[in-house]
């Protein structure tokens, strides 16, 4: 049994012992982005009930107003809900989207490494072998910027 070492510009972000039959690992590092959603402008008043909160039952009126995304921080404020909960009163057409400066690492060992993949925001996606084995160690490299 090999130690599988994934490293992403000079950074360990996986180390595994494990028996493979591949040897390919692709990583993809994926900008985090921000989504505001806005309630329909209808009037209607929705009362929302959900037996998982003790904050539960919610009334919200539609007015087109941005909606309150529930966290554990803010579950207990009268319009915060969840986003199964909201999800069929907000108008879609006036969610807005910005990217964050946050970044989120993917690393996986594929059978298949040159299946598609599909993914929004992608800064960085890259597939290698893994090196021949030394030590017991085997390791894929991959460096997001050019090396000097």
């Amino acid at each position: 049994m090999n130690k599988y070492v994934i490293k992403l510009d000079n950074k360990i972000i996986s180390k595994r012992n494990t028996q493979r039959i591949y040897n390919y690992v692709w990583v993809r590092v994926v900008q985090r982005e921000e989504e505001i959603h806005f309630y329909k402008n209808t009037g209607e008043t929705i009362v929302v009930k959900n037996c998982l909160s003790k904050h539960y039952p919610k009334t919200i009126t539609l007015n087109g107003q941005k909606v309150n995304s529930m966290t554990r921080h803010n579950e207990h404020e009268k319009d915060s809900l969840c986003y199964g909960d909201y999800m069929n009163y907000m108008d879609k057409s006036k969610t807005i989207v910005r990217p964050l400066k946050e970044t989120h690492v993917f690393n996986d060992c594929s059978k298949n490494p040159i299946e598609t993949y599909k993914q929004k925001n992608i800064l960085f996606s890259e597939q290698l072998k893994f090196s021949d084995s030394v030590d017991g160690v085997r390791t894929a490299e991959f460096f997001t910027k050019e090396r000097a």
